[in-house]
């Protein structure tokens, strides 16, 4: 049932979208109509719109979108995020300018938008100016906001901007705009980039005191930075703060994926025992009732055995995710163990590591 609501939901929203094209393709654009659309299908078209690659739509309605009296910032986000997308970052970062220029809040999600949008084109120069406005005048903007600006640092080997970002968000009076594993995962792949691999240990400091647990992109970023600054005792003292997380038991993948059959065994009895009931209710109109009775037993069946087969899957799954994942630590400790031509203290890490639970 839930699967069938998600798809009549989308279908729903693409038929919009196509309906929404033709008026904003239309010449004059179909005003009448689109005014008569709530806001959130103007926002979802102008995303579909730009996944078609038809520019020229995105564009007129953008600006139709912006005019409208009922925009939020979700809005915002649409009109920057599909512009950006049909290589149009530049409308969209001109877009931002003038609606903080006549005193528009655009929003968390709104300013998130716009610097993926510059994240988009590469454009390091025009997030920062644009993130430098936003803390001039006072733009509301969230954790994902930071996270969006340090990503274009790093991507783009930038570390004095990723830190200037970065002492920023410490500062922030705010937990939920505290960095976080992604904030620290970013900064450090910054510093990597920028081969300022010297600035390793003080960002491991900070994460200690920020109480971050690392996860395991983040401990493999740490790593292959404490190798190629050859720091043993970094390594060392990154493998066994991420130890513990990382070393959390698992069920095996056969209770896993009982637990999840029972789950989806449980979706499916509410549905099941309905198709039970109208069948009942309809066995007495003869053959065909129970024809209809039986396929439909058949078919509940079918649904049941497909969600136990894909708890298997997902199981099993997860269970070499897991593997794969404590591999990859491990073999970025024994890079820094290469690196520094300590061999010997490399066997037992291994053999530690491999008789670690996973």
């Amino acid at each position: 049932m839930r699967e069938l609501a998600l798809l009549n939901r989308w279908s729903q929203h693409a038929v919009a979208a196509r309906q929404v094209w033709h008026a904003a393709g239309s010449n004059p654009i179909d005003a009448a109509f689109l005014d008569s659309q709530a806001v959130v299908y103007i926002n979802l078209a102008l995303r579909r719109l730009a996944e078609w690659k038809l520019e020229n739509e995105v564009r007129r309605l953008a600006k139709y979108a912006l005019a409208r009296p009922d925009r939020n910032e979700h809005t915002f986000a649409a009109v920057f995020a599909s512009l950006a997308a049909v290589g149009r970052g530049g409308e969209a970062v001109a877009a931002w300018e003038q609606l903080t220029a006549s005193g528009v809040d655009v929003g968390p999600v709104g300013a998130s938008a716009i610097i993926k949008a510059c994240a988009l084109a590469r454009d390091a120069d025009s997030a920062l100016r644009i993130f430098e406005r936003m803390l001039r005048r006072r733009v509301t903007f969230n954790r994902y906001t930071y996270n969006a600006v340090l990503h274009l640092c790093a991507v783009t080997g930038r570390a004095d901007d990723a830190l200037a970002v970065y002492n920023l968000m410490r500062l922030e009076t705010d937990p939920h705009n505290l960095p976080d594993q992604y904030t620290y995962a970013a900064l450090v792949r910054a510093i990597i980039i920028s081969r300022r691999y010297e600035m390793a240990a003080s960002i491991f400091e900070n994460m200690l005191e920020d109480d971050v647990t690392p996860d395991s992109k983040l401990t493999c970023h740490m790593l292959t930075a404490a190798g190629r600054a050859r720091d043993v005792p970094l390594a060392r003292a990154m493998y066994s703060h991420a130890l513990t997380g990382l070393r959390e038991p698992r069920p095996p993948p056969a209770l896993a994926a009982d637990s999840a059959g029972e789950a989806a065994g449980a979706r499916e009895a509410a549905p099941a025992a309905e198709e039970g009931e109208a069948a009942g209710g309809r066995r007495t109109g003869g053959w065909a009732g129970q024809a209809g009775a039986k396929a439909r037993r058949y078919a509940a069946g079918r649904r049941r055995a497909a969600a136990a087969a894909a708890a298997d899957d997902a199981a099993a799954a997860e269970a070499e995710a897991a593997d794969v994942l404590s591999i990859e630590i491990v073999n970025a400790l024994l890079s820094v163990y290469a690196l520094s031509g300590d061999f010997a203290g490399a066997l037992p890490s291994a053999q530690t590591a491999s008789a670690a639970p996973r």
